[in-house]
């Protein structure tokens, strides 16, 4: 198989893959989102705000909060399953 071809068949499999995805997450696939986000990783996708929209405000405020005082104030208390009844 030529390179050209092996290339063709790589791109048709990385969009079957993504339609597919794609398909999962507007049928409310409780997984596909997982999967979704592990793809767009894996391809380096990103996304930015863009000049002249809403989130641009935020993405330039963004740089000006300074959470780090927040941080040492807040107390993470992990949620965890009760404890099997012991067997007494």
């Amino acid at each position: 198989m030529a390179n050209h071809d092996l290339r063709e068949v790589l791109e048709d499999i990385h969009a079957e893959v993504a339609h597919g995805i794609l398909d999962d997450l507007r049928n409310g696939d409780k997984n596909a989102r997982r999967e979704a986000l592990q793809l767009l990783k894996q391809n380096a996708i990103t996304a930015a705000a863009m000049p002249e929209t809403p989130t641009a405000d935020l993405a330039r405020m963004s740089g000006k909060l300074n959470f780090a005082e927040l941080e040492q104030k807040v107390k993470v208390v992990p949620i965890r399953p009760p404890a099997p009844p012991s067997a007494a």
